[in-house]
């Protein structure tokens, strides 16, 4: 037995290191889906008409942005007509039919009737009813 020595002390306390690093790592996540989110939205000068409103809104529908120059774009990345046909034929696969598939077409109000009337064709032939033009309403007529 030893009389001399006292027990030795036991320090409680949280370790804040694991939650650090677990707030870093979340608040990197929402930067980068945020940053996603932005890319996904291109800037497009939409026709001044009025519309349906919660069309723009549809959170499931496939995006396809019609830049002025004539240029598809999906989910912010320069596409082919051919390969936004092929996108939407996937859709199709995974959402079973192109009944089921809305899309989205967001053209600038300076492209030619060509590419958007193209891509309303191929879109039609395929079957895909579901798909709408966006505009913008400044007048607030609509």
């Amino acid at each position: 037995m030893l009389l001399g020595r006292k027990p030795a002390r036991t320090r409680f306390g949280v370790n804040m290191t694991p939650m650090i690093d677990v707030v870093l790592l979340v608040i990197i996540f929402f930067l980068y889906t945020a940053r996603f989110a932005e890319v996904s939205r291109t800037s497009v000068d939409l026709p001044d008409e009025p519309g349906a409103r919660d069309v723009a809104s549809d959170p499931d529908a496939l995006l396809i942005d019609v830049r002025a120059d004539g240029v598809f774009l999906v989910n912010g990345r320069d596409r082919s007509l051919q390969r936004v046909i092929e996108i939407v034929e996937e859709q199709a696969d995974r959402l079973g039919g192109p009944q089921n598939v809305r899309v989205l077409l967001r053209a600038d109000q300076g492209t030619a009737a060509g590419p958007v009337n193209e891509l309303a064709r191929q879109l039609t032939r395929m079957g895909v009813r579901q798909w709408s033009h966006a505009t913008v309403d400044r007048s607030g007529r609509g």
